[in-house]
């Protein structure tokens, strides 16, 4: 019927959890994360160094950066976001916490402030 299609359809677009992601779309969410955390956008983006400054380590969760329309549009699955960035070597990723912060600190020029 059209509304089971529509119903299927639907789930299709919206459910990403069992969706594995191809080699492209990796190459996509760890190119984006490494440049979210990039110093060039850190020291524009004051609401991603807020997050940063919340954990004392400079995580942040995944979750958080699964708002950002850019990767909401490749996944929502924090599961493959980690999976995505795991051999990254601009990041740290921290499977427990289910976040990611810079491998290497801010340079001084860029406060949390």
């Amino acid at each position: 019927s059209v509304l089971y299609c529509l119903k299927s359809h639907h789930l299709h677009n919206t459910d990403y959890s069992n969706m594995a992601l191809s080699d492209s779309d990796k190459k996509a969410l760890k190119t984006q994360v490494e440049f979210y955390f990039s110093d060039v956008n850190v020291s524009k983006d004051a609401f991603l160094k807020g997050r940063m400054a919340e954990d004392p380590e400079g995580f942040v969760p995944v979750a958080v950066l699964l708002t950002f329309n850019k990767l909401k549009k490749i996944t929502t699955d924090v599961a493959a976001v980690m999976d995505a960035l795991s051999d990254s070597s601009e990041l740290v990723v921290d499977t427990d916490k289910a976040a990611v912060r810079r491998a290497k600190p801010l340079p001084e020029n860029v406060n949390y402030d």
